[in-house]
């Protein structure tokens, strides 16, 4: 008998589920979940928030924060060391790698704390787990065991990166951004595959770091989202940099030196076959939802073109299933999923939403920084035969002046009728603060005369803007 007992005693009791309802489940904690989740509480609905790793998602731990935590960096010591004034012991004055590193790792940890003591602040309950549905309306969090009943769920579960042919990701000779993000040594050269914004961030931090950077893409420019005189002068700015961009050029081959060591390249170019060896590759590869774990198949949800498909209202083929932010495709951009959030849990609430991707802006943080809202100059003209450009040029501009940068212009797009603004496209410094202005013309339908009435503080870098909407009115001739 004590044999017995003392045998049963070390015996593991087997886990049972616990069973909780909500009114919304949110599966994945980013930009667009924990907006979503922080919407619902405000409007009194009981959530739930299923985050399998840290909350934050891609953007606060492995994107968006740290990229911009470290171009800010090198950024700020690039400009330092590029005033005349600075002439004691200036050849000393170098960057710490690791030094940064660690002010990266503490904004990302700071940040990913206060957004989790904000959710449950507001009374969101955070499970941490893998969340996998058992029917459209019941998920099981692992490895805890919890199960959660709602009325709603909410994918937001982002999207990952795959990584193009012919490469495969070995974390020592081929990086994906989290190995650049935790690099221990700095890279003497350097190749990123693609055409969009993290490959230029990127491009940017190893450049302003002291690596020799060049950019391969199959396409036959740089930013092909951005209006073609964007793109142009952009392309400039990488030539002024010796930032080497070979375009319509595309890697048929991967020779890896071992043990982390140098890489060549072979490449089909516009000139026949070329070579190129370097001591790092970056592929940022091509974004996918990432469902992974979700089990979608076990209630009838199959991915369209990589990404799960949703309606106006942001519902998915499944009754009572939404989805969200990169997981739905689009515009990849954090704010983009923020307005997601945002839209869906209105729409639990009875509004009927109308989601205007048109005006969701789109930045680019380098130096000199790019943004963009609404129509391109060549996308307007197709529609339309009214359109009209105004421009002002930031090095006529006081506080671009006084801040030396003064490269870049302001454009926008407009018809010459109304004054009704198509887009605006920027390229210089601020871009992706002054945007915000566009944004909200745009967005309540103010015309130039309206933007116009606006008081703008000067010297600031906002009145600029307000000299290409003058400049429009004179196209315009008011």
């Amino acid at each position: 008998m004590l044999g017995l007992k003392h045998s049963r005693r070390g015996l593991k009791e087997p886990m049972t589920e616990k069973r909780e309802t909500y009114d919304v489940t949110i599966i994945g904690g980013g930009p667009g979940g924990y907006t979503a989740a922080l919407e619902a509480t405000g409007k009194g609905m009981k959530v739930a928030l299923i985050e399998k790793e840290r909350v934050g998602g891609t953007c606060l731990n492995r994107g968006c924060i740290p990229t911009q935590c470290l171009l800010h960096d090198v950024m700020a010591y690039a400009s330092f060391m590029g005033y005349e004034f600075i002439e004691k012991d200036r050849q000393s004055i170098k960057v710490s790698l690791e030094k940064i590193m660690e002010r990266k790792n503490q904004v990302v940890d700071l940040l990913v704390g206060g957004t989790e003591k904000t959710l449950l602040g507001q009374g969101v309950s955070i499970f941490h787990g893998e969340g996998t549905f058992q029917d459209p309306q019941t998920i099981a969090v692992e490895p805890s065991k919890r199960v959660i009943q709602s009325k709603s769920i909410v994918i937001a579960v982002g999207a990952f990166s795959n990584p193009e042919s012919p490469f495969e990701i070995d974390h020592q000779s081929i990086w994906d951004t989290t190995d650049a993000l935790n690099m221990k040594s700095l890279p003497e050269s350097i190749a990123i595959i693609g055409n969009e914004h993290r490959v230029m961030t990127f491009a940017d931090i190893f450049h302003y770091l002291g690596s020799r950077v060049s950019i391969i893409t199959q396409e036959d420019r740089v930013l092909p989202d951005q209006d073609r005189e964007i793109s142009s002068r952009y392309r400039k700015v990488l030539k002024e940099k010796n930032i080497s961009l070979l375009t319509q050029t595309r890697v048929t081959h991967v020779d890896k030196g071992g043990d982390g060591g140098s890489v060549e390249l072979k490449m089909e170019t516009k000139k026949g076959i070329q070579s190129l060896t370097v001591s790092k590759v970056l592929v940022p590869g091509e974004r996918q939802a990432n469902v992974k774990g979700l089990n979608l198949e076990k209630i009838g949800l199959p991915l369209k073109n990589g990404s799960i498909p949703v309606d106006n209202q942001m519902m998915t083929p499944v009754r009572n299933v939404y989805a969200i932010g990169d997981a739905i495709g689009g515009k990849y951009a954090a704010h983009k999923a923020m307005v997601d959030g945002s839209g869906v849990v209105r729409h639990l609430s009875g509004e009927t939403i109308r989601m205007n991707y048109n005006l969701v802006p789109i930045c680019l943080y380098t130096s000199p920084e790019v943004a963009s809202i609404g129509l391109t100059q060549e996308e307007a003209e197709q529609r339309r035969q009214d359109v009209e450009v105004g421009y002002f040029p930031f090095a006529a501009g006081a506080k671009p002046v006084i801040f030396g940068q003064a490269e870049g212009i302001i454009k926008v797009v407009f018809e010459k009728k109304y004054g009704e603004v198509l887009g605006v496209h920027m390229i210089g410094p601020q871009a992706t603060e002054l945007i915000a202005i566009a944004s909200m013309g745009m967005g309540n339908e103010l015309s130039l005369d309206e933007m116009k009435e606006i008081i703008y503080p000067h010297p600031s870098f906002s009145e600029n803007f307000l000299e290409a909407i003058n400049d429009s009115l004179r196209m315009m001739k008011r």
